[in-house]
């Protein structure tokens, strides 16, 4: 049997030294359960420097590894020393990852008891921190060796038909670490370009039709999915094809492990997904384009994905919004005209140049022109928006320049018209309105011919010519009859 002090431990909290005691009240309620519970409940604890001990542990730990739970409690390296030597280290990792994420964990590993017999144990926990900074789990561990058992003898049948018929249901294949061989199924060879019944001898062959810039990061993927011994694990890589051309693969498969926890090989499915990645290539592209902001939502604003634009145009990076809620961004005047077209998609009705205002990370606001579509049955919108702020701002200050220039005009005390080269009347104050006894409506829109009749409206058109031609002022004395 492996020396299971092979695998260095963490430093171990003795009972009597530095081990914090249980709180009696709470112990006694929770011992009572532990007795009716299958298997061992325990509390397990790291302190703040690292070291680790058992507060409570259940008689059921006798059951599992032979140590009573008053053994356990004085040292919890009992426990630590009888997981098997080859998940010592796996067990270590996932309590680190668990204590530093304050996430749930549960794992299956080898334990060797003291009477040296070795059983599967299935442990899960739940982390939280304590005021001292020390982590707290209350978990359960539960023998099943028995169904492990079970689980070889049917896998020694029936293994690799189940393997392949939980992967896609494409191509197969299934390398085996004994013989080195590697078999694949018929429509795997396809997707390469071979014809059926092809002899594919090693994992060698397979590595050469790997794309050179993409082998390196698929062995370490294989080697983290074997290192782990996950049960699932999938990677996307170009491979060439007969014809000198190289397809996108997306392989997804699973390692196989034998009744003693070793891993044997490994094996699934392949399918070729060049027309999706090309096609996702195009939309990403036009997506992630930065003259406007494109955005995919969900119906109660949370933001799904958007491109660099929001960057450019607000100062947002890309990241920082997935997640978040547009609404939170919209002028807070906006906010009920935006929740109704929202509405409207939602109804399946198409908005085209809806203008509102979102604010920028410097807290200015932009105005933007917004065209939105959606999908009902996946519950997004899809909207593309243009910064339309400088626009606006040039127009406010058109019509704040027309309207002072209105106001000099006004104030002239002369009579003034103006008209454009094909004689019509643009503007004509007050003053010249008075002096013809008209009022601006009737002036105003009509062509000098129609104002004073034929003769002088092809007299102004002259004139107007001249001035035009030479660049220079005129001035003319007539007089004429407003009509």
């Amino acid at each position: 049997m492996p020396d299971p002090t092979d695998v260095p431990l963490p430093s171990i909290e003795r009972h009597g030294e530095r081990a914090t005691p249980a709180l009696t009240g709470a112990e006694d309620i929770l011992a009572d359960i532990a007795a009716n519970v299958p298997g061992m409940v325990y509390q397990f604890r790291i302190d703040a420097e690292g070291s680790w001990s058992f507060p409570f542990v259940s008689d059921g730990v006798v059951d599992l590894y032979g140590f009573t739970a008053d053994e356990v409690r004085a040292d919890a390296s009992v426990l630590i020393n009888a997981v098997h030597p080859e998940d010592r280290e796996t067990l270590i990792e996932n309590v680190e990852v668990s204590r530093r994420d304050l996430t749930p964990y549960q794992i299956v590993h080898r334990i060797v008891a003291r009477d040296g017999g070795i059983r599967w144990l299935e442990a899960r926990s739940t982390p939280c921190r304590l005021p001292d900074g020390s982590t707290l789990w209350n978990g359960i561990g539960v023998d099943i060796t028995r169904r492990k058992g079970s689980e070889c003898e049917l896998g020694a049948a029936h293994a690799r038909h189940e393997m392949l018929t939980e992967a896609a249901n494409v191509g197969f294949w299934e390398w085996s670490f004994g013989d080195g061989s590697v078999r694949v199924s018929d429509r795997w060879l396809a997707q390469v370009g071979l014809p059926p019944d092809s002899e594919f001898l090693d994992i060698a062959q397979w590595r050469e039709r790997v794309h050179p810039d993409d082998r390196e990061r698929v062995q370490s993927e294989i080697d983290h999915a074997i290192s782990r011994k996950l049960q699932f694990h999938r990677s996307e890589y170009r491979m060439l094809h007969e014809d000198g051309t190289y397809r996108w693969i997306l392989s997804q498969g699973s390692v196989r492990v034998d009744p003693s926890g070793s891993v044997v090989g490994l094996g699934g499915a392949h399918l070729d997904v060049t027309e999706q990645r090309e096609a996702q290539e195009v939309v990403d592209g036009f997506f992630d384009q930065n003259l406007n902001l494109h955005i995919i939502a969900r119906f109660d604003g949370e933001i799904v994905r958007v491109n660099r634009g929001w960057a450019t145009i607000l100062g947002y990076a890309p990241e920082e919004l997935e997640g978040t809620n547009f609404l939170d961004l919209v002028h807070p005047d906006d906010v009920s005209s935006t929740m109704s077209e929202m509405v409207k998609l939602s109804r399946g009705q198409i908005v085209f140049e809806f203008e509102n205002r979102y604010r920028s990370r410097s807290g200015d606001y932009r105005n933007l022109l917004w065209s939105s579509t959606a999908s009902i049955e996946r519950h997004l919108i899809f909207a593309v928006a243009g910064d339309v702020t400088e626009r606006r701002a040039a127009e406010r200050a058109l019509r704040d320049s027309e309207e002072r220039h209105r106001l000099l005009l006004e104030c002239a005390g002369v009579g003034i018209g103006y008209y454009d080269l094909e004689g019509t009347c643009r503007l004509m104050n007050r003053v010249a309105c008075d002096t013809m006894g008209a009022e601006p409506e009737e002036v105003n829109g009509r062509t000098a011919t129609e104002l004073f009749g034929e003769e002088i409206g092809a007299l102004m058109a002259e004139r107007s010519a001249e001035a035009v031609a030479s660049g220079e002022y005129r001035r003319y004395v007539d007089e004429v009859t407003f009509k």
